[in-house]
């Protein structure tokens, strides 16, 4: 028996009979974290699955292999691929100020026989590079989504030193706006939530950036609309996600074509090595506390916090540019109360300004300590950075990594990053991210890890 699958950009198609549809269903389906407690809440009855089968036969394209393989024993598989190759429309005028480095050159290749998919490049393997040069090479309307406002303007920075206006080309050649005609569309997700559709028609090129944020449904959105991409590329340091919807990532885009991890920068020299010191601690009087009550009670009680001051004034006494990462801006306020003028706090709060001068003047060496919440996560190029103190506490791989990666930077006279981290014993469920942590930096083979 024979069923057809009908591949666009976004969606794919299943044209077969109930049972084909049934074991399609089944197997592009996933259970969703906390299911129990909602089914509890609930007046009929539910498995706790999303499906990503819809009624009407579709499901996200980026899942064909998946749906594929579930059907291949029992049915013939027939596949229409609509999907239609744009032409190139540009010769653009690019130039980068330095030469790529040869896996920036190598991953950008592989656009010739892979018009979709994800690259893995790790934090510091300088993935705006690669995405100026991807798009220089296939000469599309461009629209590339970051997730927010400092990366959009950051990369929007890069690009517009790097694109030139010549002839032939619409001018200006990038905008922020996708109103606007220019052929590269550099914007955050949150500013296109709203837009007509008939804005994303134009663009034969789509690119994610932090492609790991791509299972939010704003970004599904925005995935949709933009329908006549045919080439979609993603790019994250961690294809990875900690809410247990990968399923959702995948639909968008499922396919690694290329990886180049921290440990492979650091052997290569691209990066900077890592000593990580995690500093173990026992703290009494939160044994019986959830982790909602236990994270603020260890996070701002004055034992652990007069060891992060205590590590930040030596490594500050010693000259080493240093930055420390909180997740509670009333522990970013603490710290700051704590060492005072050495430091300057910066917070979701700030405008962008603000944090632009001060980041400048950490790179600029007259600001000795940075504290900052999660806006130093994702992106931010701080080349400068000799320690970094992580006294956020939490288990999630992906900020982990991302806050080690500002550090690993490699600049003249730096020759090692310095980790601070916490193992807390006191509590389980804060034991547990700090071991979950720990495990994440053993993933590294590069990275030396040091129990104090």
């Amino acid at each position: 028996m024979q069923v057809i699958f009908e591949i666009l950009n976004t969606k794919t198609q299943i044209i077969g009979p109930p049972e084909a549809l049934r074991l399609a269903s089944d197997a592009l389906s996933y259970t969703l974290p906390g299911a129990g407690h909602i089914q509890r809440s609930l007046s009929y009855n539910w498995d706790g699955k999303v499906k990503l089968l819809k009624r009407d036969g579709t499901f996200p394209t980026g899942l064909i292999r998946d749906a594929a393989r579930a059907l291949l024993s029992d049915f013939e598989i027939q596949i229409v691929d609509k999907r239609v190759r744009p032409a190139k429309q540009h010769e653009f005028d690019f130039k980068l100020p330095f030469e790529p480095r040869y896996y920036q050159t190598e991953a950008v290749a592989l656009t010739d026989n892979n018009a979709r998919g994800v690259y893995v490049l790790a934090t510091g393997s300088g993935k705006s590079a690669a995405i100026g040069m991807l798009t220089h090479k296939l000469g599309l309307d461009a629209l590339i989504i970051t997730p927010d406002l400092g990366l959009k303007e950051q990369l929007f920075d890069d690009m517009v030193k790097w694109f030139k206006v010549s002839k032939n080309v619409r001018s200006p050649l990038v905008s922020k706006d996708i109103k606007s005609s220019a052929p590269i569309i550099i914007t955050n997700v949150d500013a296109l939530a709203s837009k007509d559709p008939k804005y994303f028609e134009r663009f034969g090129l789509l690119i994610t950036d932090e492609f790991h944020r791509s299972a939010a449904k704003t970004y599904i959105k925005v995935n949709d609309l933009a329908k006549n991409a045919y080439y979609r590329y993603g790019f994250t340091g961690t294809f990875t996600r900690t809410d247990g919807t990968e399923m959702v990532m995948y639909g968008v885009l499922s396919n690694v074509i290329y990886k180049k991890t921290t440990s492979d920068l650091i052997e290569e020299k691209f990066l900077v090595p890592a000593k990580i010191f995690i500093h173990q601690l026992k703290m009494s009087g939160h044994s019986k506390k959830s982790w909602r009550e236990a994270y603020p009670a260890i996070a701002l009680c004055e034992e652990f916090n007069r060891i992060v001051v205590h590590l930040a004034e030596k490594e500050i006494g010693q000259g080493k540019q240093t930055l420390i990462l909180v997740r509670l801006r009333a522990h970013g306020e603490l710290l700051k109360m704590s060492l005072k003028d050495k430091a300057v706090y910066l917070n979701g709060d700030d405008d962008v300004k603000y944090r632009d001068e001060q980041k400048a003047l950490f790179v600029a060496k007259k600001i000795k300590c940075l504290i900052a919440t999660n806006i130093l996560g994702e992106g931010q190029n701080i080349p400068n950075i000799d320690v970094l103190i992580n006294a956020r506490l939490q288990k999630s791989e992906i900020q982990t990594f991302q806050g080690v990666g500002r550090a690993l930077r490699k600049i003249e006279g730096k020759d090692v990053a310095i980790i601070h981290d916490f193992s807390i014993q006191g509590n389980r469920a804060i034991y547990d991210h700090c071991l979950e942590r720990i495990m994440d930096y053993r993933k590294e083979r590069a990275f030396q890890i040091i129990m104090s």
